[in-house]
């Protein structure tokens, strides 16, 4: 399980000044020195688990449940699944779903499903492109038969329907 993230650059840091210890390796110093090296490493890992954990709220708390909204707010139109948000908060399926209908109205499938539906109806009406599967990839969506199925049930009429009578209508709605 993850405890705590280390960028990549941390780790390289870490990796050089290990690298660097092996050419000394066999060389006696005093006592003094390798505690003095294993205290310089000590603080170094914890400034790095500090630096690293500074910004996350108490888990549960009002602020903690908006960080897990923003996130899922600004991941919706990516491929995103519910499995990210667990593992990105180390939280269950079902208090993702109980901050999504604080926030939201809706599950996590239902808040998700909405803002792409929302998005898709923006990119229909700003009239960009005429290839509706790019919209659904813009979207979130692998698969266009899945985003007309939910475009469909969500607003009532196809994507096609919605384009043409933006199409049609773009005179009298702007």
């Amino acid at each position: 399980d993850k405890i705590c993230v280390y960028k990549s650059e941390e780790i390289s840091k870490a990796t050089v000044f290990f690298e660097k210890a092996k050419e000394y390796q066999g060389l006696q110093f005093p006592i003094d020195i390798y505690k003095s090296l294993v205290t310089l490493i000590l603080f170094e890992l914890s400034r790095i688990y500090d630096k690293s954990h500074q910004n996350i709220p108490a888990k549960f708390s009002q602020e903690y449940d908006l960080k897990i909204y923003a996130f899922i707010s600004a991941k919706a139109l990516t491929k995103i699944k519910i499995q990210d948000v667990l593992d990105e908060f180390f939280v269950s399926k079902k208090y993702v779903d109980k901050v999504c209908k604080k926030f939201y109205g809706s599950n996590f499938s239902g808040m998700i499903t909405s803002i792409r539906m929302w998005a898709a109806r923006g990119f229909i009406m700003d009239n960009k492109t005429n290839k509706l599967e790019k919209i659904a990839e813009l979207c979130g969506y692998n698969d266009y038969s899945a985003f007309y199925k939910n475009y469909k049930n969500y607003f009532g009429v196809t994507p096609k329907e919605d384009m043409m009578f933006y199409k049609e209508n773009r005179k009298f709605l702007s």
